[in-house]
């Protein structure tokens, strides 16, 4: 299975969609990133496990942790910078060449290469997927899972409140 990391802090501040979220707090800037990636999942098909890192702190609980519709949201603790978990998991997986990282930060940008993995900087989050025969290929009209369609449910019934 394909996979995608991203380097939290680091896109957040290099698209200006969420960077603007900032002015309302880390919280709302973080539940973008995490929207976006919910529907960059369902455009490029759901065959991509989608992980966020973070940089974390030791005792702060952070509700976004189990993240949503299968991309998940993993918060470093005080002791480790996401930098490092990100370099980390690209080094311990068995198929480097199926992972693709995103961040425009040097370190991890050639942490990652190093070890096999594709690097991307965040605009390549806002592409749309390739076409095909003229039309663009899509996850739009295929099924989800059972599980998938109760995050979403939850998720949208605690936003509006009912």
């Amino acid at each position: 299975m394909k996979t995608i990391i991203l380097d939290a802090y680091n896109v957040i501040h290099e698209l200006p969609e969420l960077s603007a979220k900032l002015r309302h707090g880390l919280r709302d800037a973080r539940k973008a990133l995490l929207n976006l990636m919910v529907d960059w999942k369902r455009e490029n098909g759901f065959k991509w496990k989608v992980c966020i890192v973070y940089d974390g702190q030791d005792g702060v609980f952070n509700p976004e942790k189990t993240g949503l519709c299968g991309v998940d949201c993993v918060f470093t603790g005080s002791r480790e910078e996401a930098d490092d978990r990100i370099i980390s998991i690209v080094r311990r997986a068995s198929k480097t060449t199926e992972i693709v990282v995103v961040s425009a930060d040097g370190r991890v940008v050639n942490g990652c290469r190093v070890h096999g993995a594709r690097v991307e900087s965040p605009s390549f989050l806002k592409k749309k997927p390739k076409k095909k025969n003229g039309k663009t290929v899509s996850a739009a009209g295929k099924k989800i899972s059972g599980k998938d369609e109760h995050e979403i449910n939850k998720y949208y019934k605690e936003a509006l409140g009912l």
